[in-house]
């Protein structure tokens, strides 16, 4: 811990992730980014745009669930969603500004397979899932009050697109109290230059680290 300006800041993996005090937040791990490429990756990404730079996380992700739950740590869901289930559109011209280019736009209807979380890293009962229509999981969505409620201090941040939501998310939870950090090998863009541009600058702004060195502290405080 270190002190700035008179306030006390968490700085280590060990502080920032204490098991009591941390969530896990999968952010849009949906079908429709999984089979298709869309949503938004920024000027010029489409280039090395490739469904296969998305798939590595899936297991680590998988594997970070598993120890969570074992930890009895809270997990979240988001699941974007551009349609309710009468299909009238919950978007605006400003959040659709950025895919205005795009060769596709996404189109996901509530309540579709499109629209789910992909079977490998389905929710379980118990967990808490949240459905958005902007890049933000906070956004207009019980999260925070529920994350509140648990005394919860960290948002661990996974998901995709690196570029979009996580990134949308992350800034979001810093603006309502939490640290958000974000595993760096568990997030992901279709776009290998945006992804890592990305990552780049979150690691300027928020706590940034390996799977390996998440897991490290959670397994010592079995």
């Amino acid at each position: 811990m270190k002190t700035v300006i008179g306030v006390d800041v968490l700085t280590t993996i060990h502080e920032l992730v204490a098991p009591s005090k941390t969530a896990l937040l999968v952010v849009d791990v949906q079908n429709t980014c999984f089979n298709a490429i869309g949503g938004f990756e920024g000027a010029g990404s489409n280039e090395d745009a490739d469904l296969a730079n998305m798939r590595p996380i899936i297991p680590k992700i998988k594997r970070l669930l598993e120890v969570a739950r074992g930890k009895d740590i809270p997990i979240a869901y988001s699941e974007f969603i551009h349609r309710n289930k009468l299909g009238v559109t919950l978007m605006d011209g400003p959040n659709n500004y950025c895919v205005r280019n795009n060769p596709s736009q996404p189109d996901v209807v509530e309540g579709t397979w499109e629209a789910q979380t992909l079977d490998e890293l389905a929710p379980q009962y118990g967990d808490i899932v949240v459905r958005k229509s902007r890049g933000s999981a906070f956004h207009q969505t019980p999260l925070d009050n529920i994350l509140k409620a648990r005394g919860i201090r960290t948002v661990v941040i996974t998901g995709v697109l690196s570029a979009g939501c996580v990134l949308f998310t992350a800034a979001d939870a810093m603006h309502h109290g939490y640290y958000p950090l974000i595993v760096r090998d568990c997030v992901a863009s279709y776009s290998l230059a945006s992804h890592r541009q990305a990552l780049a600058w979150m690691e300027t702004q928020f706590p940034v680290f390996d799977l390996a060195e998440a897991l490290a502290v959670w397994k010592k405080n079995a």
